[in-house]
């Protein structure tokens, strides 16, 4: 038997149930009313007819009617009739101006979303222009806020696809770990898992011991002030945009604002190159000795000697050197020898006389001091530095064998050995530019193999290498300075002009060299794509083994002209290395300031796989120690040879000087007895 607090609960519950399926039954008489009325709209649209129907608007059009019938004049009723005619107006354009598209579409065989809009002369022109100003511009303010909207929304949906693509245990980091594990083993995937397993501990117990240590109101602060800076941001940003949007609309109309409303123009520095390097204990040698110019630094000769050969100059309270030739001259390289108590070492003494500031160091030294900050090792390493006797030195490394000296002993060189050649030439280059400096004289002699290691170049030079900035200035200076020079030539005033012209900076004399770029011929150098030309020739030199065409020509304009017919004439009989040059060559002509770092990259892609077809070499053709001696022995010939013709010089001068005093002591013998 059932009790009737159980029979209560079985009529609760059935008729719980029949309310819910009632319920549904609705639910799904309205969903196939939809479906049936957007079908209907479908098929309507397709066949397109337009959106209202006749029905609505002869119901309008009859209560128009009877509004403008009416025997009231009121205006509330003239009123309600110009609103209601407007938007029939609106609803009958729309439709018309739909429904025309379509026929024009279905002519045309094309979709109505490609279809032109039809002009407005198509239209009835019964139909009256509704539109005016003041709606127009409301509509125009409704799609720029529905434009910025769109963009604010784009702009965050890709900051969140940017956070999730650094998240750990993605789909790409996935599939890179499943690919490693097939190479492993149990055990090493074991070991892996231990290293992630205590990883992620030691970061959930920092994590925990940083929680456990803040206390709530600390992390509560924390969490309001990134709220408030992000706030603030926000409302800064929009003040900023309502600001520029007031001074547009006001200078539309032509009204002056005040200045506090004037927008603040964002002024965006120049770019420069020259970056300041901070002090550090390893390299303090950049300030360590200030350099002082020297009285009367000019007018010493270019060919004077400033030290001896074989004699022992103190440079500094610690630094004793020894010169295996004399010092001569305003600038060069020379060997040193430095002495200590019980050894001695050989270093290359690099100078120069020109002094621009007390407080600037050698170009020299700026340049090796920031190669060693990237840790360049195609560069040799600078171990003293100061000034001497007129003079700014630094102490370097040794050289061993420069690469035109290479290429006149060893005519063919194997392909292994002209692709190492090539890519150490290329790293040199790449990381001058790095450190925002451009070569501007790259030819084979500006290379050389260090003495300690025969397998790696490095730049044996910089006397003309600058800054990307100042090569930039320096062309800018000199088209100002052509412009300057057209408008002297209509000044009818001679002295003026001449004048002028006097304080005028005069161009250096442009020297011809085979390897130089096209723009180089002209004085209009941009700096790293200047290098990265002349490197081109340079290996195109290295790889065909011959001279190139136009080396003993004596004309920039006809040099320049043979250059720009190179690309098409080149040709190697090997078809592979053929198709490596001129991929390179293609790159080296989108070099800019901006890219030059990134086409170095892309050229070593490509020497990537010229090397892999070579084995690694183990020994290179060149000898260090039998060139050294013919070296010094061509030097100490030349030196013979130049003091002989010295000695001869000196002869003549005291056979012209004798001949004048006796002739002197003859007029005054004459001039006495007269």
């Amino acid at each position: 038997m059932r009790s009737n607090g159980e029979v209560q609960v079985e009529i609760t519950g059935s008729r719980q149930k029949a309310r819910k399926k009632l319920r549904e039954k609705k639910t799904r008489e309205r969903r196939r009313r939809a479906l049936a009325r957007a079908e209907k709209k479908r098929e309507m649209r397709l066949r397109g007819k337009p959106p209202i129907s006749m029905k609505n608007v002869r119901v309008w059009k009859t209560f128009i009617g009877t509004v403008s019938t009416d025997k009231h004049k009121n205006s509330h009723f003239r009123r309600k009739k110009g609103r209601i005619q407007a938007r029939l107006e609106k609803k009958v354009r729309r439709s018309a101006l739909t429904y025309q598209r379509k026929e024009m579409t279905k002519k045309a065989g094309k979709s109505p979303r490609i279809a032109l809009k039809p002009s407005m002369s198509m239209v009835s022109s019964k139909v009256v222009n509704w539109k005016s100003a003041g709606h127009i511009q409301r509509a125009k303010e409704r799609q720029q806020l529905r434009r910025r909207r769109n963009k604010r929304q784009k702009k965050m949906r890709n900051q969140r696809f940017r956070r999730l693509r650094h998240i750990q245990g993605k789909f790409g980091r996935r599939q890179e770990l499943k690919e490693q594990v097939k190479k492993m083993s149990v055990v090493e995937i074991k070991e892996m898992l231990n290293e992630l397993k205590i990883s992620r501990d030691r970061k959930m117990r920092r994590r925990r011991m940083r929680l456990k240590n803040m206390c709530r109101r600390k992390r509560r602060a924390e969490q309001m002030i990134r709220l408030a800076r992000r706030k603030a941001r926000h409302r800064r940003k929009k003040h900023l945009r309502f600001k520029r949007w007031l001074y547009k609309e006001a200078k539309g109309q032509n009204i002056d604002l005040d200045k506090k409303d004037k927008p603040k123009k964002i002024i965006q520095e120049r770019v420069t190159w020259k970056r300041i390097w901070p002090k550090t204990k390893r390299y303090p040698y950049e300030n360590e000795h200030k350099a002082k110019p020297v009285k009367f630094e000019p007018d010493v000769n270019s060919e004077a000697v400033r030290m001896m050969a074989e004699t022992k100059y103190m440079l500094s309270e610690t630094l004793a050197c020894m010169f295996q030739y004399n010092v001569k001259g305003k600038f060069g390289i020379e060997n040193a020898r430095v002495l200590y108590p019980k050894t001695s070492i050989f270093l290359d003494f690099r100078y120069t006389s020109k002094i621009v500031d007390d407080n600037a160091p050698m170009e020299e030294v700026k340049i090796l001091s920031r190669l060693a900050k990237i840790g360049s090792k195609n560069s040799v390493r600078v171990m003293f530095t100061g000034h001497f006797s007129g003079l700014q030195y630094c102490l370097t490394t040794q050289f061993s064998t420069s690469l035109a000296d290479i290429l006149n002993d060893h005519k063919v060189l194997p392909q292994a050995i002209v692709v190492h050649i090539v890519e150490q030439t290329l790293w040199c280059m790449r990381d001058l530019h790095k450190i925002g400096y451009c070569h501007l004289q790259i030819r084979p002699s500006s290379f050389s193999t260090l003495k300690e290691n025969q397998f790696t170049f490095v730049f044996k030079d910089f006397h003309i290498a600058k800054t990307f900035s100042k090569v930039h200035n320096e062309v800018s200076n000199l088209r100002e300075e052509s412009s300057d020079n057209d408008e002297d030539e209509n000044n009818n005033d001679y002295d003026e002009v001449r004048k002028k012209r006097k304080k005028k900076r005069r161009v250096k004399k442009n020297i011809i060299d085979p390897y130089m770029s096209r723009r180089q011929h002209f004085r209009s150098c941009r700096g790293p794509a200047d290098d990265f030309e002349s490197w081109f020739y340079v290996c195109a030199r290295i790889v065909n083994a011959e001279p190139l065409k136009w080396e003993k020509q004596d004309d920039h304009f006809k040099m320049a002209m043979s250059k720009y017919e190179f690309p098409q004439e080149y040709g190697h009989p090997d078809e592979d290395i053929h198709g490596f040059m001129t991929s390179i060559h293609e790159y080296v002509l989108t070099v800019t300031i901006e890219n030059a770092v990134k086409v170095a990259y892309c050229i070593q892609e490509i020497l990537d796989e010229w090397k892999g077809k070579f084995k690694a070499l183990k020994t290179v053709p060149w000898n260090d120690d039998g060139r050294y001696k013919a070296k010094i022995e061509k030097k100490e010939k030349k030196e013979a040879e130049d003091m002989k013709e010295d000695e001869e010089e000196l002869k003549k001068e005291w056979k012209q000087w004798e001949e004048e005093y006796e002739k002197r002591d003859r007029d005054d013998g004459s001039n006495e007895k007269e």
